[in-house]
């Protein structure tokens, strides 16, 4: 989101209610707009703010076939469906809407060094704000609880240190 905020793109995240943590992370780090898809129409927000186009490019990053229905519709037509999230196993889906609206998917896993360069580019010259991002940091012999955390949505990102001894 902040990577996309420096290139001039509007942001609009969406999430749902254990997500909430997370949608106030985005907001202060500067969101355009942020939407609790358990109490808003995300469809409708989009709409709103494209004047009825749809988003030139959206992000699945939750790995739910339900988020990448949204996706199909908050898209514009030609637009670019970015596939982040990974599923738990084989979801259905039509790809029809693809063909229809004319979309291109793309579906993307790991890095590439340029990535990795810009990256640390962007952090060193203090552009991208990670910080705000860390809710909390275990040592490693506390994995279960880390996971728990990100899991059950009450953490944002949480940091293993193998070197840190427990609290």
């Amino acid at each position: 989101m902040q990577i996309a905020k420096l290139e001039g793109a509007g942001v609009i995240v969406a999430g749902i209610e254990k997500d909430q943590s997370r949608l106030e992370c985005a907001r202060t780090l500067g969101a355009d707009v942020v939407v609790n898809t358990s109490k808003e129409s995300l469809l409708d927000i989009v709409r709103r703010c494209t004047n009825g186009l749809g988003a030139d490019l959206v992000y699945e990053c939750a790995g739910v076939a339900v988020s990448l229905e949204l996706c199909w519709e908050a898209v514009r037509k030609e637009g670019t469906v970015v596939q982040v999230g990974v599923y738990p196993g084989p979801i259905q889906t039509d790809l029809n809407k693809v063909m229809m609206k004319e979309l291109k998917l793309v579906g993307t896993y790991g890095y590439i060094w340029t990535s990795w360069r810009r990256a640390v580019q962007l952090l060193s010259n203090g552009k991208v704000n990670t910080e705000s991002m860390v809710s909390n940091e275990y040592p490693l012999t506390q994995f279960e609880e880390a996971f728990r955390k990100t899991q059950d949505g009450s953490a944002i990102k949480v940091v293993l240190c193998p070197q840190r001894s427990a609290p």
